[in-house]
């Protein structure tokens, strides 16, 4: 048996629609991994990893490789990784199976041992390696000769910061308020990381899970850091349990600076006070040495959708400087950062309007305009030494706000069957090293699922990512951030120019979602399905 990082499989379509698989298996003379009951044609090209994983291949025929979406396979900016561009995505339709109830978050609607597989395949399928630890040696050793020009690996003592997205949670106990049905990064997801880095090597004090802006709840906490995993830190805006010994702490040496000066827009609030303060990094992110991304997916109802670069909204620390020079962060600011360093300002993708209107009616920020979450992922605070980036689309909702309800499920393959009586939960993990790569792959999914809610009536798409919505702007002054549209000199934070960031583009089609590097290219996104 070959080894992964023999192989370079592509992009199949993993639909589990009965019909679909008989449409490909006439067209294709292929059979579709996971379906069963032929034997004709050409064999099955996936390669059996284990004994209930393959990794698929790109279909053979030249009309399934014609580009039928518009845009697609414009390929923009450069690949980054030990495989640069790639994008691993395990599909699992075992991982979650909750029938709506009780609290969706609990271990008891996971199968547990699925979503550590998940997690150990993708990061190994991103690496090219058959074991974890020789993949995270990879990572490691790639990340470190791109950011600090030495090819080494990682070294105990090394602190590592987790960077969760709970931007819903409010209160230390979900299920004692409207919290319950929130969504937040599954703690089983969570929980398969850390256990994966502490088999590494990785003493549990030195891993923080943080999120500065909000809560993480004493669920996830306990749940996080039973048995091996004892010790792992959680920060956090701990003001909420009026103890404060969670509570993430700005470090007032790294100012943040900004590619692009807010203060020249003048954004003010109701009583005149400047929304502009300076904005820091919290100590628990400056002290790491890598940081890893573990975002969501999900839409967003002013951004059209969140990713990896928005989940850094909830790490920056707006800070109030007081005449007198001192620096203090109100109530108000740690709890909503993004609108009070006005970030919402320079990543709207609508026109959005709301109350307070001097802080919420902002305009659709241009195609070619700047783009704040670039920033986030070019400083070298920040982003810069970001090593991994894993997507939790296990549960994926429709915006960032919604509860976790059956409603939730999606409509389109290989979730749903297109149809509103056959939606199904994503049930997906995603890692990449290219933070460009793994937020465009998001957004096509997004997008696939948008046409086909709107393709059965179902117009709740319409309202936060509208005809003319400009989600891809920042994936383009990003993948070209060395010479954005824009006309904005990105740097790293410390004057320091950047790069690109790296590569955009569509896939082909959402039936087949073939990239560029998939259909045979030199440069672009590869995506590598895993089917259970």
């Amino acid at each position: 048996m070959k080894s992964i990082k023999q192989r370079h499989g592509s992009a199949l379509v993993l639909s589990v629609l009965i019909v679909l698989a008989a449409v490909l298996l006439v067209c294709c003379s292929e059979s579709v991994p996971g379906s069963s009951g032929d034997t004709s044609g050409e064999p099955v090209t996936a390669e059996i990893i284990s004994a209930s994983k393959t990794e698929t291949e790109a279909p053979g025929t030249e009309k399934e490789r014609i580009p039928d979406d518009e845009g697609a396979n414009q390929v923009m900016g450069k690949g980054i990784g030990v495989n640069p561009g790639r994008v691993s995505w395990a599909y699992n339709t075992d991982a979650f199976k909750w029938t709506g109830s009780g609290y969706w978050w609990l271990e008891k609607n996971f199968d547990t041992d699925a979503v550590e597989q998940m997690m150990s395949d993708i990061i190994c399928s991103l690496a090219g390696e058959d074991d974890i630890n020789d993949a995270l040696d990879r990572l490691f050793i790639d990340f470190n000769t791109r950011y600090c020009g030495q090819a080494i690996t990682y070294k105990p003592g090394e602190k590592i910061a987790i960077k969760v997205n709970m931007n819903v949670t409010g209160v230390t106990n979900p299920a004692s308020s409207n919290n319950a049905t929130a969504y937040f990064p599954s703690p089983v997801t969570v929980r398969a990381l850390l256990k994966i880095l502490v088999g590494y090597g990785v003493e549990p004090d030195d891993i923080t899970v943080t999120d500065p802006s909000r809560v993480i709840p004493t669920y996830m906490q306990e749940y996080c850091s039973a048995e091996e995993l004892k010790g792992v830190r959680f920060v956090y805006y701990d003001n909420y349990q009026m103890t404060g010994s969670n509570d993430a702490v700005a470090d007032l040496t790294r100012p943040i600076h900004w590619s692009y000066d807010f203060t020249q827009d003048n954004w003010v609030d109701s009583g005149g006070t400047p929304q502009v303060n300076t904005t820091y990094w919290p100590k628990c992110v400056t002290e790491a040495s890598y940081i890893i991304n573990l975002f969501n997916l999900r839409g967003h109802t002013l951004a059209g959708y969140t990713a990896s670069a928005k989940n850094h909204f909830g790490t920056v620390m707006p800070g109030l400087t007081n005449s007198d020079g001192s620096v203090t962060f109100p109530t108000k600011y740690r709890t909503n950062p993004p609108t009070w360093a006005t970030l919402h300002h320079y990543c709207a993708a609508r026109d959005y309007n709301s109350t307070p209107k001097e802080l919420w009616d902002l305009p659709k920020r241009d195609m070619g305009t700047y783009s704040v979450l670039v920033d986030l992922i070019s400083n070298r605070d920040c982003g810069g030494k970001t090593f991994l980036y894993l997507c939790d689309g296990l549960v994926a909702t429709y915006h960032q706000q919604c509860d976790v309800t059956l409603d939730e499920r999606w409509y389109s393959a290989p979730f749903g069957g297109g149809t509103k009586a056959t939606k199904g939960w994503t049930n997906s993990l995603f890692a990449s090293q290219d933070p460009v790569a793994i937020d465009s792959v998001c957004l096509d999914f997004i997008l696939a699922e948008r046409a086909a809610a709107l393709a059965v009536g179902d117009n709740k798409w319409l309202k936060y990512m509208p005809d003319g919505h400009t989600t891809e702007n920042y994936l383009v002054e990003a993948a070209l951030a060395d010479d954005a549209p824009s006309g904005i000199g990105y740097h790293d934070g410390y004057g320091k120019p950047v790069g690109s960031l790296g590569v955009f583009e569509h896939w082909n089609n959402s039936t087949y979602k073939q990239y560029s590097r998939n259909l045979g290219a030199d440069e672009g996104i590869e995506l590598i399905p895993i089917t259970y």
